[in-house]
């Protein structure tokens, strides 16, 4: 019914009518119309979460064999427990994957996704104020109104954000939930957050090997089942699956602040355009 509500609002102002007394609260709707809307791409990045994981339960199989292996089991006896692991991280890097594989299958997209639903965000936005604009003065030629809605909107989120450029950098998630909107506008070089999320999992796979290789260990020297290794390969796998869903240092999390923050932005400077206020905030 809310949506309902603010679409006859933006038919109003596509149509030329004034939406009444406030044409501030005509642009808020507007913006929390579009902004609505680009959350729907929460449901593929959680797609790309769940298929990268998937594919890498499929190498389990090889990964326990190499290590249960008569080489791998003499490697479990004799070598030091550092140099056991050092061995199970090549091999679960090379049958399961490296962080870069992360990184190049599911954050490199989802920073693209991201990118492309708040883009569309704001041309909604900025479409439904350049009707607006040229409805209320007939005969007269208005500037877009998208560069400046973009500048507004990306000096609000870094202020959102409590950030400046330099120290993005620094901070994984907030490199993630910044780096889509900041890139698309022109401000932060892609480059600067490729590395979001790539220590997460690079811990990850170090908690995966430090567990996995004792598990060997005991299961060789105690002559337990094969099949508690397999299992717990899986299980790793699957906890890691889950962080990057659920946990607030998780991908999925940080793409919906970033959505989040970019919605509250839009909404603010959609107001201020349309109240002439737009000139007193920049990039910080």
């Amino acid at each position: 019914m809310k949506y309902a509500v603010l679409t006859l609002t933006l038919f109003a102002v596509s149509c030329g009518r004034t939406p009444g007394a406030d044409p501030s609260a005509a642009a808020r709707a507007s913006a929390r119309l579009h902004a609505a809307k680009s959350f729907q791409v929460l449901e593929l990045v959680g797609t790309r979460i769940e298929e990268f994981f998937g594919r890498r339960q499929q190498g389990v199989e090889a990964f326990s064999e190499e290590l249960f292996s008569l080489r791998g089991k003499w490697r479990a006896l004799f070598w030091s427990r550092e140099d056991f692991e050092r061995h199970v991280r090549r091999r679960f890097e090379e049958h399961l994957f490296r962080a870069e594989d992360f990184e190049r299958e599911v954050l490199a997209p989802v920073r693209a996704d991201l990118a492309f639903a708040i883009d569309a965000s704001e041309a909604g936005v900025a479409a439904d104020l350049n009707a607006w604009a040229r409805a209320s003065r007939p005969g007269v030629s208005e500037p877009d109104v998208r560069p400046a809605l973009s500048r507004l909107v990306t000096g609000l989120v870094l202020k959102d954000l409590g950030l400046n450029v330099a120290s993005i950098a620094g901070s994984e998630v907030a490199a993630l939930a910044a780096s889509a909107i900041l890139t698309r506008a022109g401000i932060l070089g892609a480059s600067v957050a490729a590395g979001a999320g790539s220590s997460w999992m690079t811990l990850g796979i170090g908690l995966v090997v430090g567990t996995i290789a004792g598990i060997v260990i005991d299961s060789i020297v105690g002559e337990e089942l094969e099949e508690t290794a397999r299992d717990s390969v899986r299980f790793e796998l699957d906890a890691l699956r889950r962080k990057m869903l659920e946990s607030e240092d998780g991908i999925w999390r940080a793409s919906l602040r970033a959505l989040e923050t970019h919605g509250r932005a839009l909404e603010r400077s959609a107001a201020r355009l349309v109240e002439g206020s737009g000139h007193d905030a920049h990039p910080a």
